[in-house]
């Protein structure tokens, strides 16, 4: 005969497993925030190392500005693929060299974007114009992980790469030397949860329920561009602060014993607040130098590792009841200021040769403490091509241009020194490169 209190210990933590793998089950059900921020749109954006603020005629300008909508001839539309390649460690330093830790690395991913620009407004020249954006891994629409604090990890790199990004703006040539464009960036958020009923007499589950919401988060862009001479643009962009948001729980309920509830809420693929300046120069008929300085407000990021919250009542089984709840942890990010330079050069009506430089300074400081949230200054090196023909696929059109990129980002080597010798990870090194590779089919439509 099976003791009865066996068996209800059993169905007990039964149950409280089947919640916390329904959690953990929708905690990797995600939407989420923007590859663009940390490689550039496209293959010429990348080439150029994200110094596209100033550039017009270009449904890129959807991400960076939204007034270089304006200027297009007539509608154009593309699309790409991005393969991102990191190659990070996390090692022991000093005394903790040799230990092995529990540590996450990003894995290689591809990603798909595809973008549309109209000019509106023939009649009067063109002088409205509209471009939408969008971006999304093909292994998945989004990937979101929230790691322990204490986990090593490295906080720009881990999955943000991996997440759909869509953006639309609307642009007006206000007058021959001034545009000025307005427009959304958009995210999901997600929100629900479960509700699961376990009936101890019949050994089965009476209820078993999941809810979940999607609901779009959004940040608004407005920017303007000032191009007096058709050799110098000058731009001011800025965008609000935007985040995935998630608010899911699970509720346990053990018939005639007590329930067990948990949650999960936080914010995740954070992008700051960012004011851009930029300015676009020609030069010596065939070149051109762009360069862009953005300020970008991590000071008020959030703490990525959510808030767990769980409530337990088993005086059914003489447990009692308990409280649990995460502390919040201040992320202590300062904010930053990154210097991004490219450069175009022609070499006829066919080719055209990019370049860019990008210094990302970090946001973090030292995780000295108990929390592994480790980066570190990056340096972005950029170098692409671009060859445009008359498109044989489709006479009377435009030319398509098919553009190539890659891009070098060197993460600097930056030690975790831990403030107490009794840290269960201890100090530790990071450092590394991240590869991309880009490929953009681009098509001007008559």
């Amino acid at each position: 005969m099976i003791d009865a209190g066996l068996g209800l210990r059993f169905r007990w933590a039964n149950s409280i497993g089947c919640a916390c793998f329904t959690l953990a089950f929708l905690t990797a059900t995600h939407v989420g925030a923007s590859p663009f921020e940390l490689y550039g749109v496209g293959a010429k954006g990348a080439a150029l190392a994200g110094a596209m603020s100033a550039q017009r005629a270009d449904y890129a300008a959807t991400h960076y500005n939204p007034a270089g909508l304006t200027g297009a001839d007539g509608p154009q539309v593309g699309f790409g693929v991005d393969l991102i390649a990191p190659n990070f460690s996390i090692t022991g330093s000093g005394t903790n060299e040799r230990a092995s830790f529990t540590k996450h690395l990003p894995e290689s991913i591809t990603n798909f974007h595809v973008g549309a620009l109209f000019p509106l407004g023939a009649r009067i020249g063109n002088r409205f114009a509209v471009g939408v954006l969008m971006s999304t891994p093909l292994k998945g629409m989004t990937r979101v992980e929230i790691f322990d604090r204490s986990e090593p990890h490295l906080y720009r790199f881990d999955s943000q790469p991996e997440s759909l990004a869509f953006g639309v703006g609307l642009a007006m040539r206000v007058f021959d030397w001034l545009s000025a464009g307005i427009g959304v960036h958009s995210v999901a958020s997600l929100s629900g949860g479960s509700v699961i009923e376990v009936d101890l007499a019949t050994r089965r589950f009476v209820r078993d329920e999941l809810e979940s919401q999607i609901a779009p988060s959004k940040a608004f862009v407005a920017g303007l561009n000032f191009h007096p001479a058709p050799s110098f643009a000058a731009s001011l962009s800025y965008r609000q602060e935007l985040a995935l948001t998630y608010d899911l729980s699970v509720r346990a309920l053990i018939s005639e014993v007590g329930y067990f509830d948990t949650a999960v809420l936080g914010e995740s693929l954070y992008q700051p607040e960012r004011l851009t300046f930029g300015t676009s120069w020609a030069f010596m008929s065939a070149g051109r130098l762009m360069v862009d300085l953005v300020w970008e407000r991590w000071s008020q990021a959030p703490d990525p590792g959510g808030i767990f919250l769980g409530e337990l009542d088993g005086r059914g089984l003489d447990l009692g009841s308990a409280a649990f709840a995460d502390n919040q942890l201040e992320l202590s990010a300062s904010d930053t200021l990154t210097p991004r330079i490219g450069a175009e050069w022609s070499l006829g009506p066919a080719w055209l040769l990019r370049a860019g430089y990008a210094f990302l300074p970090t946001p973090l400081p030292v995780q000295s403490e108990t929390q592994n949230f480790a980066d570190s200054d990056v340096h972005q090196i950029g170098l692409g091509a671009s060859w445009t023909f008359a498109n044989p696929w489709a006479s009377g059109q435009g030319p398509l241009a098919i553009e190539m990129s890659g891009q070098l980002g060197v993460l600097e080597k930056r030690g975790m020194i831990k403030r107490d010798e009794a840290n269960p990870v201890g100090s530790y090194d990071i450092d590394g490169q991240t590869w991309y590779l880009g490929l953009t089919l681009r098509q001007d439509v008559r």
